[in-house]
């Protein structure tokens, strides 16, 4: 079990570096455009739709990461000022909700993948890619953000520390 564990740290590690690879990838290819315009070179048309293809990519890569070290955004007025029994149940109810929502998107995006391998989907822009290639993260990185959520629901590490404590009333 331990290895099955580290094995899974080590892909969560490895999804936030490849989506700082993915940003790297997008700058590059946007310079190169943009570069090649200001030549007055006409550029190939890959670089657009692979910038697409990697805004995806960057914003669900680091998703599981990003609820482990609780990097998210949150609004703590909530958590601040409720009391600590009723703020558990809250925080509970939250991680269930995040979780149900999660497995749903998990699942959604393996049936739009696997329609797109099935009926092999081409999706066109400026070039063919096939279609399976927008939906193949969702599966993957959704279950991941729901098991993150579920070491919070069933472990003692809280995901909500309050920054502040509410001031007195005046």
């Amino acid at each position: 079990m331990k290895i099955v564990a580290a094995a899974y740290d080590v892909l969560v590690a490895a999804l936030a570096v490849l989506a700082g690879v993915a940003i790297m990838l997008a700058f590059v290819l946007i310079v190169f455009e943009v570069s090649l315009r200001g030549l007055g070179i006409r550029p190939p048309a890959f670089p657009s739709a692979m910038v697409e293809y990697l805004l995806l990519y960057f914003a669900l890569l680091p998703a599981p990461y990003l609820v482990r070290k609780k990097g998210h955004v949150y609004i703590d007025a909530i958590v601040v000022r409720v009391p600590a029994g009723l703020r558990r149940v809250l925080e509970y109810f939250s991680y269930i909700t995040c979780i149900g929502i999660c497995l749903l998107f998990a699942y959604i995006g393996y049936l739009l993948a696997a329609d797109a391998i099935r009926f092999s989907m081409i999706d066109q822009r400026a070039i063919d890619l096939p279609l399976y290639l927008l939906y193949l993260p969702f599966p993957i990185v959704f279950t991941m953000v729901a098991i993150e959520f579920a070491r919070f629901l069933f472990g003692s590490e809280t995901m909500y520390v309050p920054a502040t404590q509410p001031k007195e009333s005046l």
